[in-house]
C-alpha cells in the first residue's frame, strides 16, 4: 500500500502528467486547463554524442556550458536557485529499469522517500523531497543502450511556479533514432 504524504498530494498529479506517454503542455491546454507557456521563448538542446533534444525556456534557464565529456549540461534559472541538468549515457551494464530507478534514487533523495517512482523497459522517473526542502524530478527515457536524462532541482517553495516548465521540458526530451545498419 503505498504512503501518501503532503509531497505526494502536492505533486502527484503533476508526475502522472509529467511521466505519461501523453504528457504534453498542448494537452493540458486542450482540456481547458490554463498553465503559463514559455513555447514562444523555446530554445531547443541537441546533444551530438547521446542524440538526444530538449527543449528549454530562453527566458526563464540560462544554458552552461556543455560538459568537458559532451554528455549534456546544466541549465540555471534566470531568478532563484533552480536547476535543471540534463545528460546521457549508454547502458554499459545493461542495467534493468528497475536497477537504475533505485541507483538514481539513492544518490539523489539520500534517504527520503520517493513521492512518485516508475520504471518500465523505456522509461525511469521519480521524484523526492530532499532534506534541504529541495524538489526532485529525475526522468531518464530508454531507447536501445543509450539513456537520456532531465534532472530538475527547485526550493518546494516554488513548485507551483516550475511545474507547467517542468511538464513542457521533460515531455520534449527525446532520443534520435539511429540508422539501421546494412
Amino acid at each position: 500500500m503505498p504512503t501518501w504524504n503532503a509531497l505526494t498530494t502536492c505533486v502527484l498529479a503533476t508526475c502522472l502528467f509529467l511521466f505519461s506517454e501523453a504528457g504534453h503542455a498542448a494537452d493540458l491546454a486542450a482540456d481547458g486547463a490554463s498553465t503559463p507557456s514559455a513555447a514562444s521563448t523555446t530554445a531547443t538542446y541537441a546533444n551530438a554524442r547521446y542524440g538526444y533534444t530538449i527543449a528549454y525556456p530562453e527566458t526563464l534557464l540560462t544554458p552552461g556550458a556543455e560538459a568537458d565529456d559532451g554528455d549534456g549540461r546544466v541549465f540555471t534559472a534566470k531568478t532563484g536557485t533552480a536547476q535543471v541538468a540534463v545528460w546521457g549515457r549508454f547502458n554499459a551494464g545493461d542495467d534493468s529499469p528497475a536497477a537504475m530507478l533505485h541507483e538514481e534514487e539513492d544518490g539523489t533523495c539520500t534517504g527520503t522517500p520517493p513521492s512518485y517512482e516508475v520504471s518500465r523497459k523505456d522509461l525511469v522517473a521519480f521524484s523526492c523531497e530532499t532534506s534541504e526542502k529541495d524538489i526532485v524530478y529525475e526522468k531518464m527515457i530508454i531507447r536501445d543502450d543509450t539513456i537520456a536524462a532531465v534532472e530538475f532541482t527547485y526550493p518546494a517553495s516554488e513548485q507551483a511556479s516550475w511545474a507547467p516548465i517542468i511538464e513542457e521540458m521533460a515531455g520534449s526530451l527525446r532520443i534520435a533514432e539511429r540508422p539501421q545498419a546494412e
